[in-house]
């Protein structure tokens, strides 16, 4: 009878353990996991995620698969990431137009990126700077403005989207300036570029990492920096603070986030390999050739505080200004 008793207590002990068992999540992760970035291939946003993708992949043990969605300023990207489920499986590499579109595209953008995006990490940024074809008249940002007012059919300025941050940029300008724009839009700033070359643009705000084959190659140049310092790369470009346009003037970062509600465990297990990608000398190495600047805390809150304050400045932009997006 006490045999029986015992048996009875441990097969209880086993059928319990082995419930615990199949009850337990798997730890993450344990598939591949889908990083989304909301522009074309070519564009800032792509090239860092590229360059960071192989790290962290092999921190995290899976693969970090590169997915382009492009389409609306990055509203596209960014609602398939709001949309999915918060398990840290599906993320996205954005960056500072992420809390530009809710506020042009209020019709259409379904997400509010401070109550539906999970910060987990930033990564840094780069200088954005106003490129123009080498065959255009205009040698400076000055010559520019000059030619510019004299265009009653308005200058051809591309950007990576309807209500992207290049976009609000070159609208900015134009009115800071007392220019008409016309205003082309593409599926992000790299589809741009063969429009620029080929002289179908007038100019294109773009990171300084996405333009500078061209601009080394004497293709494209660099009539001003949208950033408070000059680049050293271009000493003559000025910037556009210098050249009396304050409100042109962005501080560009990227970084990584997950749907509102990703668990913390899961936030902490993809900031470590995005930290551990960072202090890597390869990506170092390659942000230093692509002139991207980490950033001095790669933490989640320095990217809530980063989207919070660009969602209230670029708000106020589009509301004082009256800027619209047909």
């Amino acid at each position: 009878m006490i045999r029986f008793i015992r048996n009875a207590f441990f097969t209880s002990l086993l059928a319990m353990a082995c419930a615990a068992a199949i009850a337990q999540p798997a730890a993450f992760p344990n598939k591949p996991i889908r990083l989304v970035v909301p522009y074309g291939p070519g564009g800032p946003s792509d090239i860092v995620a590229r360059v960071i993708a192989d790290e962290m992949s092999r921190s995290l043990g899976q693969p970090l698969v590169i997915d382009n969605k492009p389409g609306a300023g990055s509203m596209v990207g960014t609602e398939i990431v709001v949309r999915s489920p918060a398990d840290g499986y599906t993320l996205l590499l954005t960056d500072l137009p992420v809390t530009i579109v809710p506020h042009v595209l209020k019709a259409s953008a379904k997400y509010n990126p401070v109550k539906d995006l999970e910060p987990i990490g930033l990564i840094g940024g780069s200088s954005l700077g106003f490129v123009v074809p080498d065959a255009l008249p205009a040698k400076t940002l000055a010559e520019f403005v000059t030619l510019a007012r004299t265009r009653p059919e308005g200058m051809r300025i591309g950007s990576g989207g309807n209500g992207s941050l290049t976009h609000l940029m070159a609208e900015v300008f134009a009115q800071s300036a007392g220019f008409k724009l016309t205003h082309l839009p593409y599926l992000g700033t790299g589809p741009a570029i063969p429009d620029l070359l080929a002289g179908r643009l007038d100019g294109l705000f773009n990171s300084y990492l996405a333009t500078k084959p061209y601009l080394d190659g004497a293709k494209l140049r660099m009539l001003a920096i949208a950033s408070d310092h000059r680049v050293p790369e271009f000493p003559s470009a000025t910037t556009f603070s210098e050249a009396g346009y304050r409100d042109v003037t962005v501080d560009y970062w990227l970084g990584i986030v997950g749907p509102a509600g990703t668990p913390k465990a899961v936030v902490d297990r993809v900031r470590s390999a995005l930290d551990k990608a960072l202090q890597s000398s390869g990506v170092q190495e390659k942000f230093t050739s692509l002139a991207i600047t980490k950033a001095t805390d790669t933490s989640g809150p320095a990217l809530t505080r980063a989207i919070q304050g660009e969602y209230k400045r670029w708000g106020d932009v589009v509301r004082t200004r009256n800027i619209t997006v047909n």
